[in-house]
């Protein structure tokens, strides 16, 4: 599913400028007539968590334009946008305001498991995937991504065994405590590394000597196999 990226209110787009609005809705032609024919394609995604703090209902309007003019040459792909959560009031406004949508993808996490008493029928939901979230600072450097900064996939749960057998090489490392305030995946500063408060970083086990300024700080771990694969864990922790 590929997103096409639109203005968010949050960060200072006014879907009450026509001007930017229509300049937008070029920008999106040509990304649809950059990909249509593309085989990995299965649906267009007009916008990422557009609802997120939104207060002009206008922007629906915006995607629902977008999502006709992609019926109008792509005749092959279905399309929908992304929301930050759900509830009947935002389903009302979709309906009203971008009727061409096919389908509304929805995107939860711990609260996850409150999506289904919303549907009022349960075989309405499609299904779900994992989609690329990338690797970014995010509260912290592990947050949702599926790699690492030096790009080695993350497994689906840490644990320091390998069932291959290959030889695992440790990294140690302590970082502040983010104070990013940021919603929605909006871009934070890497909280400062602490150097030298580490015994021997590339063992299984390790000694900490506490920062010496008092503050939250968290204390990371990545596990490596040597062949492209990694595991990681975290724990925070509070010097007074």
């Amino acid at each position: 599913m590929l997103c096409i990226e639109i203005g968010r209110e949050r960060l200072g787009f006014d879907y009450d400028d026509e001007h930017a609005v229509a300049e937008q809705f070029e920008f999106a032609r040509g990304e649809v007539m950059k990909y249509k024919d593309h085989p990995a394609l299965l649906a267009w995604m007009v916008g990422n968590e557009a609802n997120l703090f939104f207060e002009n209902p206008r922007v629906f309007d915006a995607i629902n334009d977008i999502a006709g003019m992609i019926h109008e040459v792509d005749g092959l792909h279905p399309v929908t946008t992304a929301l930050a959560g759900f509830n009947p009031e935002l389903a009302g406004l979709i309906e009203q305001r971008a009727p061409d949508l096919d389908f509304v993808s929805i995107q939860m996490y711990g609260d996850i498991v409150h999506l289904p008493s919303i549907a009022s029928n349960p075989r309405q939901i499609m299904g779900s995937y994992v989609f690329l979230w990338g690797q970014k600072q995010e509260r912290t450097p592990t947050w949702y991504g599926l790699f690492l900064e030096d790009v080695v996939e993350t497994e689906a749960w840490v644990r320091a065994a390998d069932p291959d057998g290959d030889v695992l090489a440790y990294r140690w490392e302590i970082m502040r405590e983010s104070e990013a305030t940021q919603d929605g995946g909006d871009l934070e500063e890497v909280p400062e590394r602490i150097e030298g408060r580490i015994d021997d970083p590339g063992l299984d086990r390790i000694r900490v000597t506490a920062p010496a300024h008092p503050g939250a700080y968290r204390l990371f771990v990545y596990i490596y196999d040597g062949r492209g694969k990694a595991g990681h864990a975290n724990i925070p922790f509070y010097v007074e």
